[in-house]
């Protein structure tokens, strides 16, 4: 029964882990012009929103803008509502809800 217990436990502690973001790497992936536009993308998506969104809200804000912007330049529209929506849960979890509605509501969205 013990052996049965603490198997179940170690496979849903599995479950609920998180790994560690590493920050340099997603950079240094976001750096790199000749990785294709979509892994550049979700580099930038991954330091918004896994990196820095609850530990540094500003870099969240600010990497949120850059992959809306080079997601504009390039054309990819699924990756720029996706900034948009790390953008304003940023800006939902930093207090600032009114741009939240705001963009809900315009064209971008």
């Amino acid at each position: 029964m013990k052996k049965i217990t603490l198997l179940s436990f170690l496979l849903f502690l599995g479950l609920f882990t998180k790994a560690q973001i590493n920050i340099d790497s997603l950079r240094a992936v976001w750096l790199d012009e000749n990785q294709a536009d979509t892994t550049r993308l979700n580099a930038l998506h991954s330091l918004a929103g896994d990196g820095y969104l609850f530990s540094q809200p500003d870099s969240a804000y600010y990497f949120a803008q850059l992959q809306y912007d080079f997601a504009e330049k390039t054309g990819h529209k699924i990756h720029g509502a996706k900034a948009l929506m790390g953008s304003d849960i940023n800006s939902f979890f930093s207090g600032f809800c009114k741009p939240c509605f705001t963009c809900w509501r315009s064209e971008k969205c």
